[in-house]
């Protein structure tokens, strides 16, 4: 009996040590009881392509559907194109890749169909890795259905009239940037599974602003290149009217056939002065102030054709100073008048006339101009020139009716 119990003893002795020793060395353990991530997955989309004004099921041979998917530019699997069937307009692309949380799978979904808007969209196919035990589903299908708007079935026409202080402004460029992603459909959709078009993904309308039979500029849209309910932003590009750069403006969002047409638009004006009109001066003979003078006289060219108000309600006056250093203020020293002259009709001459001759020992001289006014030939604004932010030279600066005869 002792004789077996010792075998029995070695046993469980070599038993341990052989447990013993291969717990040594490498410490890594493999937990296999949450199954490997499945990667490289594949899904379906399938859906309908519908009407968004009426909800009708739309197919015919010219009906088109491309999935962007990397360099393929891949075909549906299935899509009924046939009117008679029930289905028709039923789609259905497989094994395409699904995107496991990174956020780094997106495809473009282009339809096209001669009667409606260029859909493209963007497609993704997210699938939960934290799923149950860590597993995802091996078949996964994903339902996405397209609404298209028909062109120019029921649309109106979008008028948007253009102007600038008043004035029709004729020859401006206006844009109708498409927002697809906005366009209000007629019909009650299928909700969560429809496919929702990319913004800024379609060209943009233009037409140029012309005179209509009641004398209103406008940029004419045709209803035939709309959609109804479609979503529009109209801007104006930078025009140049009669002289005055206006600016461009962007309108608030549109809908054709729920909008009010014509879309009125006032421009502002890109430069210097306060006035209603843009007005404003681009030379100024005196503008250098060390320049000299001999007789006096002032040019002033405007950027725009110019009138001369009554003189009575706005006269031009003149004086003559002589400023002498360590004399202390400027004195008067002679008289003079002054008669403005249109020399060309964007150029006010100022010249005095002195009522004693100027003489070459007269040194410090200085002419000074003020009052006066001028308007836009049609107008009935008067816009006075001299020390006023209602007119301004090209760099925003104030003008200045000081020209210098003879130096000090």
């Amino acid at each position: 009996m002792l004789k077996s119990t010792n075998k029995f003893s070695g046993f469980v002795f070599a038993l341990s040590l052989l447990v013993g020793l291969s717990g040594c060395g490498d410490e890594t353990t493999s937990n296999n009881s949450v199954p490997n991530q499945s990667v490289n997955k594949k899904a379906t989309i399938q859906g309908g392509v519908f009407d968004a004004t009426t909800g009708a099921r739309i197919g015919g041979d010219d009906l088109s559907l491309t999935l962007v998917q990397g360099t393929s530019h891949r075909t549906p699997n299935v899509l009924v194109k046939d009117t008679t069937k029930p289905l028709v307009g039923e789609y259905a692309f497989s094994d395409v890749p699904v995107n496991i949380d990174a956020g780094n799978i997106t495809f473009k979904m282009v339809i096209t169909n001669t009667n409606y808007q260029r859909f493209e969209g963007l497609v993704t196919f997210p699938v939960p890795s934290a799923t149950i035990a860590g597993t995802t589903d091996s078949i996964i299908n994903i339902v996405r259905d397209v609404y298209l708007f028909p062109v120019g079935a029921t649309a109106p026409d979008i008028e948007v009239a253009v102007s600038y202080s008043g004035e029709e402004v004729v020859g401006a460029t206006v844009m109708l940037q498409q927002n697809a992603a906005a366009n209000s459909v007629s019909i009650t959709t299928s909700g969560g599974t429809r496919l929702a078009a990319s913004p800024g993904l379609l060209p943009t309308l233009s037409a140029v602003t012309a005179l209509n039979a009641d004398g209103v500029a406008v940029a004419t849209f045709s209803g035939a290149s709309l959609v109804l309910g479609g979503a529009y932003t109209p801007v104006v590009l930078p025009v140049t009217h009669e002289g005055t750069p206006l600016a461009r403006q962007t309108l608030a969002q549109i809908f054709a056939g729920t909008s009010v047409s014509p879309i009125a638009v006032a421009m502002t004006d890109i430069v210097p002065g306060a006035n209603n009109d843009g007005l404003h001066v681009v030379f100024a003979s005196n503008r250098n102030v060390d320049d000299l003078v001999a007789t006096g006289a002032l040019s002033l060219v405007f950027n725009r054709d110019i009138a001369l108000p009554d003189a009575t309600a706005f006269p031009f006056t003149v004086s003559i100073t002589q400023c002498l250093p360590n004399t202390g203020p400027c004195t008067a020293v002679v008289t003079a008048s002054v008669t403005p002259v249109l020399t060309n009709s964007r150029t006010l001459t100022l010249t005095p006339v002195f009522s004693t001759a100027v003489a070459a020992t007269d040194l410090g001289l200085q002419v000074t101009f003020a009052g006066g006014a001028v308007t836009i030939p049609g107008e009935n604004e008067a816009v006075s020139i001299f020390g006023t932010a209602n007119m301004l030279l090209f760099d925003g600066s104030q003008i200045s009716g000081i020209v210098n005869i003879l130096g000090r």
